[in-house]
């Protein structure tokens, strides 16, 4: 954990200088906040993780648009925390609408597909229902 803490405490002194420097709204401080997500919920901090994840994500959609491909990534790594956490239906609602989205504005060849990131989670067909489901491992 000693590790953790430290990269944590550098992630929020970057993260805290970038918004003072660049704003809120900056590329830089947009990649810090992630970094800073991503190191809570690697420590079970979820609500931390989350705030965060939500906060960057309505800030891209607002400059970048809801279905840019940045943006679409955090809504898919917010979806892998929720299935982590076994909130299956938060995580597998946002997971199809990143799918969904990423097929409708790259195309389902584009090599930038914000799902290939998450080589834990995968769309699977569920027979009984015909609905995707999403299947979590790790």
């Amino acid at each position: 954990m000693v590790k953790f803490d430290l990269f944590e405490s550098h992630c929020v002194q970057v993260m805290k200088i970038r918004k003072r420097v660049l704003g809120g709204e900056h590329i830089y401080t947009l990649t810090s906040m992630e970094s800073l997500a991503s190191t809570y919920s690697k420590q079970g901090q979820w609500q931390e993780a989350e705030e965060l994840m939500v906060q960057v994500i309505q800030t891209r959609k607002g400059i970048l648009g809801e279905e840019h491909p940045d943006t679409l990534s955090v809504i898919a790594d917010l979806a892998v925390m929720y299935g982590k956490q076994g909130q299956w239906k938060e995580a597998e609602d946002l997971y199809v609408q990143v799918l969904h989205s990423s097929q409708r504005v790259l195309g389902k060849e584009h090599p930038d597909r914000p799902w290939e990131a998450h080589p834990n989670v995968y769309p699977s067909k569920n027979p009984k229902s015909g609905l995707k489901n999403l299947i979590f491992q790790g």
